[in-house]
């Protein structure tokens, strides 16, 4: 559990430093950009390791890792499409929708069993502090009505994200982390470089970003993020990996309260208490 905890901190770290250092929305440019990066910094991992990557990729299962990497980036391409125009404040919601997802998987079809008292009052709380923080985020934000198109990007987007890690949950047992990685944003070089040539052209502050040293920095948070995620998706199952996902928007919220000095309701305090009580009663 504790790795999970290790890899939403991470993520933290990522949405933050993109506040800082981009502070302009997510286009597939940049992500083909930082996706470079990122597979440079797992090839470099692949050093350390002494690990062999051409041995790994003709193994039987290795397709698995593919299915798992092209759902991923299906979702990041329903994820940026919706982010262009969608209602941000039911983006949210569907966390819940992915929460029952991996819920059935890990309980009829993986087979485990939550007997743990403490995970199970774990779980109730992080889900009402992630609630009691969408309600106060809602009552803070100008309401934005859904059209048919945004339902139709977060369905996809939660079934292709939550499918990846279930997919995930199950090479991990059979294949190192940086292979799954490396697979991983590999593929997300493919498909973003391919629909950045389709789409227009980036902005000139784009471009600076894009040559420049930030996206590297965000690419070794990013693969730190997935490492510890990957390791902490291996100990536990996909369900307590979507829970732990909900901490990351309330603790980037805090985050941005710190370093920024913006300005958050008592709900958000409360919110967070909760949910990190939560936390704790899972890893216990």
């Amino acid at each position: 559990m504790l790795w999970l905890l290790i890899s939403q901190l991470f993520f933290v770290v990522n949405n933050i430093l993109w506040k800082t250092f981009l502070s302009v929305s997510l286009t597939f440019k940049l992500v083909f950009v930082r996706a470079i990066f990122t597979s440079i910094c797992f090839v470099l991992l692949y050093f350390f390791m002494d690990g062999n990557f051409y041995e790994e990729i003709l193994q039987p299962d290795y397709y698995l890792i593919i299915i798992g990497c092209i759902f991923g980036a299906g979702g990041l391409y329903c994820l940026i499409e919706f982010l262009k125009q969608g209602a941000l404040n039911y983006m949210g919601y569907y966390s819940f929708f992915g929460i029952a997802i991996t819920g059935v998987y890990t309980l009829f079809f993986k087979g485990d069993k939550l007997n743990n008292t403490y995970y199970i009052v774990g779980l109730i709380f992080i889900i009402l502090g992630y609630i009691l923080f969408l309600k106060s985020a809602q009552q803070n934000t100008t309401h934005q009505k859904a059209k048919y198109k945004d339902h139709v990007l977060l369905v996809s987007m939660t079934i292709c994200f939550n499918t990846a890690m279930i997919i995930q949950s199950k090479v991990v047992t059979s294949f190192s982390f940086v292979t799954v990685g490396l697979s991983q944003e590999l593929i997300i070089v493919i498909f973003a470089g391919m629909l950045s040539l389709i789409f227009k052209n980036p902005s000139t502050k784009e471009q600076r970003i894009i040559y420049s040293w930030r996206p590297i920095v965000m690419a070794i948070v990013i693969v730190a993020a997935i490492v510890t995620g990957l390791i902490g998706l291996k100990a536990t199952n996909p369900l307590s990996s979507s829970l732990f996902g909900l901490l990351v928007p309330i603790l980037t919220v805090f985050g941005a309260v710190v370093l920024f000095k913006e300005k958050v309701s008592l709900q958000h305090y409360v919110a967070l208490i909760i949910m990190i009580v939560g936390a704790v009663g899972m890893m216990m």
